[in-house]
């Protein structure tokens, strides 16, 4: 505990030297004020946010192909299992990759930009996990829907990030006391909190059905049994994701007492969060899970961010930046949606072999002509000549 409480001290004061500039004092936040746009090494910091939120997505993926392999393989007697988490050394290693670090930089990331700015730039994980579960965890990639879906996921995120809003604002611990106790915010984890007990309760009394339907349905399982551990990793997200932000926020001025407590609120959803998203990846594909859980998490946490920090006002104040806001979170849950349209195992090999079946036969065209089908080869051969 003391040597955790002396590196929180030694990155409070390595941050206040790259923020603010060696020598110069912290600056007394007593309510919430905007202060100038902020430099890192040079840089604009909600554009190193940015970085460090992109960064974030690729450890992320990286992190939880490493989990599900771990999931996957024959416990050993010394593998501990928690929940739905197995602590082998690969487990631990993905955890350390996929969750500790990207913890470390959206700490940093939080403290540069606003919630609404950073939290669509998570729709990168899905793309990036279309590209690389595929080929690391064997899964089969459909090109229709998932190169679709990714590419809508991606210009979501560009817009959501153009017009997103890149002034800052610092909180003091009164400041964000105040915004917790706003009538619209409490209505809204109200509705959050019941929809995640809902959530559990269905897991749990449809466990069985759940399990035997995964197994049955690898490719396209049924949506609203993905839904279920999707949405209590991505409630459990969006809470950790605000005390994260109020943490990266009081760690500004120093660590202290309400520092560390923040911290250890802040594990609790977090530990609920990675419990979900390693159901969610012992029961489905990665390709298929991972989709439908990003999308709750970035519409969770961009509504609620919005909520909490108060920052519609800012978004509000032109219409062509809500405008192109929104259309951006429209794209990415649209994109999102477009993976339920995979088909089955059966019936891309039915597809696939049909194909090749027919490949260098003569097929009648609709005039009356025949037309020979080509072959692998020789397609391959006209799109490199």
């Amino acid at each position: 505990m003391a040597m955790e409480v002396a590196l929180s001290r030694w990155s409070a004061r390595l941050w206040d030297v790259m923020v603010f500039g060696a020598g110069s004092d912290v600056i007394a936040h007593t309510t919430a004020a905007p202060v100038p746009q902020r430099s890192v090494l040079g840089m604009p910091g909600w554009l190193v946010a940015v970085a460090c939120s992109v960064l974030c997505s690729a450890l992320t993926v990286v992190g939880f192909m490493m989990q599900k392999k771990a999931i996957a393989m024959p416990r050993k007697n010394w593998h501990i299992k928690l929940g739905d988490m197995v602590l082998s050394p690969l487990w631990v290693g993905g955890l350390s990759i996929g969750v500790l670090v990207p913890i470390v930089l959206q700490v940093v990331s939080y403290s540069l930009a606003p919630m609404s700015l950073l939290t669509p730039l998570s729709g990168v994980t899905v793309a990036l996990n279309t590209c690389l579960a595929p080929r690391l965890l064997g899964e089969q990639c459909q090109r229709f829907p998932d190169y679709v879906a990714s590419a809508l996921i991606l210009l979501g995120t560009v817009l959501t990030t153009v017009a997103g809003d890149h002034s800052e604002v610092d909180y003091s611990l009164k400041a964000m006391e105040g915004l917790s106790t706003k009538a619209v915010f409490l209505v809204a984890l109200a509705v959050l909190v019941l929809i995640l007990l809902w959530s559990l309760y269905c897991m749990s009394a449809l466990r069985s059905d759940i399990e035997a339907s995964a197994m049955a349905r690898s490719s396209n399982p049924h949506l609203g049994h993905v839904l279920l551990p999707a949405f209590a990793a991505a409630g459990c997200g969006c809470l950790a994701n605000l005390m994260l932000k109020a943490f990266g926020e009081l760690l500004k001025v120093g660590f202290s007492l309400s520092t560390f407590l923040m911290l250890v609120a802040t594990a609790i959803p977090a530990v609920g969060q990675l419990n979900f998203v390693n159901r969610g990846l012992r029961l489905y594909q990665q390709t298929v899970f991972f989709p439908v859980y990003n999308a709750l998490l970035v519409l969770t946490c961009t509504i609620y961010g919005l909520l909490f920090y108060r920052e519609y006002a800012v978004l509000f104040r032109k219409s062509w930046p809500f405008a192109c806001f929104a259309l951006g979170l429209l794209s990415i849950t649209f994109g999102v949606l477009l993976f339920t349209f995979r088909t089955s195992e059966s019936e891309a090999a039915r597809d696939a072999r049909q194909f090749l079946s027919e490949e260098g036969q003569e097929t009648e065209m609709s005039n009356g002509s025949r037309r020979k089908i080509p072959t692998t080869s020789e397609l391959v051969a006209s799109e490199l000549c």
